[in-house]
């Protein structure tokens, strides 16, 4: 890896990691939020589930002022709140620690029912509030899901003391909410406790959770899929500088023998050395077929890729067909190869010249690729409706990890710095196109040192 590509893959993730650090802030924030609002939630419900409770227990104790406080003050509810007894305006016969004065629930806590003796008070011990009776209204209140994450306690206290240094510490449920007056006439507090509900929480930031989520993987799977076509481009460079160089190695060949043979014809005259004149000019041949060979491969491959091989189909011989194209590499390669045809095989509506090119190309890699005697094995037979053509060799043989690459244009096994055998890496990706093309499908079966085995499947009615 290039220096200039270290740098892009630091820098695309370092971008990835500030994304999700930035939305695990948020979602932090979000979530702290959602429980500070679930408190309030669960203390509003407290408190209106105490003053309902009060409001319904005034009206036992007192129905006529009751009735008139609420004919007087047409609101939501009352608020009891607790005063000292020795408030001015005080009736004598009320003598007990604490008193009780009557409010209306709104952004004034000041009014009140003025009569003739003040502000209308009334005996606190006189109403009595069960805890039970609270927590029934309470669980009523709360939603269903929030059955489970509160306690309510009562707390007694000692004259002068505070409720905040007696508090008890429960270990089910951490945060200590709310702390109201229950019981003034006996020091009696009501406390909430209640512990994280991370489901409810959850359900309530679902949407940004998910939509975060969402939004860090649209995001750096943008970055890696950048990642992967700089790195995808840059293979492709290599294979294209790759390729040039091979093209010109391999055209250079050619030219460079008959540049030689046509300037060896020119030193001598034909009536001497007719048989030398005779191999030069068969030198020449060679080359200059093996020349217009590979500019056809380049050619062919171009206009497949552009707008596919034009098939000229006609009804072929399978076995016919193989004997010629085994006949021909016999008596210009020094290879061995056997022939075995399992059964009668029907015609076939192939394309000839592109059918023929595959299977010499499969054989011309078959021996290339080959060290020592060649020995090519070709099998030929019907499986349900297909014509199955099986290749083997005893050649050098494929990696696995390089099989899936061997029909990609212009991609060669690598082999270190030198290619041993000359090519441009096209034969392979041709034939998949021919193969393709007649809607069949090849498979490959190969290991190093073992040989390799190309199965051809074409179908017998295209």
């Amino acid at each position: 890896m290039s220096k200039q590509h270290r740098y892009l893959l630091g820098l695309i993730t370092l971008a990835s990691v500030v994304t999700i650090v930035f939305q695990c802030f948020w979602l932090y924030g979000n979530y702290r939020n959602e429980k500070a609002n679930f408190v309030s939630y669960a203390e509003r419900l407290l408190f209106e589930s105490v003053q309902e409770e009060r409001d319904l227990q005034f009206k036992k104790i007192a129905p006529e002022d009751y009735e008139r406080l609420h004919k007087d003050f047409p609101i939501r509810g009352m608020a009891v709140r607790a005063l000292p007894a020795t408030y001015e305006g005080t009736p004598r016969w009320m003598k007990t620690r604490h008193a009780i004065r009557i409010d209306r629930t709104g952004p004034s806590d000041s009014l009140f029912k003025q009569d003739s003796i003040g502000p209308r008070l009334f005996p606190l011990g006189f109403i009595n509030i069960d805890i039970n009776t609270i927590k029934k209204r309470y669980i009523h209140k709360l939603d269903r899901g929030l059955k489970g994450v509160f306690l309510l306690d009562t707390l007694q206290i000692a004259p002068g003391e505070s409720p905040d240094t007696t508090l008890i510490q429960h270990a089910q449920f951490p945060i200590r909410a709310t702390t109201m007056m229950l019981n003034p006439a006996s020091d009696t507090f009501l406390v909430l406790y209640l512990k994280t509900p991370f489901w409810w929480i959850f359900k309530h930031l679902a949407w940004a959770f998910l939509s975060s989520i969402l939004l860090t993987a649209l995001t750096i799977g943008c970055l890696i899929y950048m990642l992967y076509t700089i790195f995808k481009q840059k293979k492709l460079a290599d294979i294209k500088n790759d390729f040039v160089n091979n093209m010109t190695h391999e055209l250079k060949t050619p030219l460079a023998t008959i540049l030689a043979a046509t300037e060896s014809l020119q030193q001598f005259t034909y009536e001497d050395k007719q048989l030398k004149a005779i191999a030069y000019l068969q030198m020449s041949h060679r080359a200059a077929t093996h020349l217009t060979n590979l500019i056809d491969q380049i050619l062919q491959l171009a206009a497949g890729e552009n707008k596919g091989l034009h098939l000229q189909l006609e009804p072929v011989d399978p076995a016919v067909l193989l004997k010629q194209l085994i006949e021909i590499h016999k008596l210009t390669k020094s290879a061995e190869i056997s022939l075995a045809i399992e059964e009668e095989i029907p015609l076939i509506r192939i394309d000839r010249m592109h059918i023929s090119n595959a299977i010499n190309n499969l054989l011309d890699n078959a021996i290339k690729y080959t060290v020592g005697p060649v020995f090519i094995h070709i099998a030929s037979k019907i499986r349900q409706h297909e014509w199955v053509l099986r290749i083997s060799d005893n050649g050098i043989g494929i990696s696995t990890e390089n099989i899936p690459h061997i029909f990609q244009p212009f991609y060669r096994v690598p082999t270190g710095n030198i290619h041993r055998v000359k090519g441009f890496g096209l034969g392979l990706h041709y034939v998949k196109q021919v193969i393709v093309e007649h809607k069949g499908r090849i498979e490959v079966e190969s290991s190093p040192g073992k040989g390799s085995t190309f199965t051809i499947y074409l179908p017998i009615n295209i």
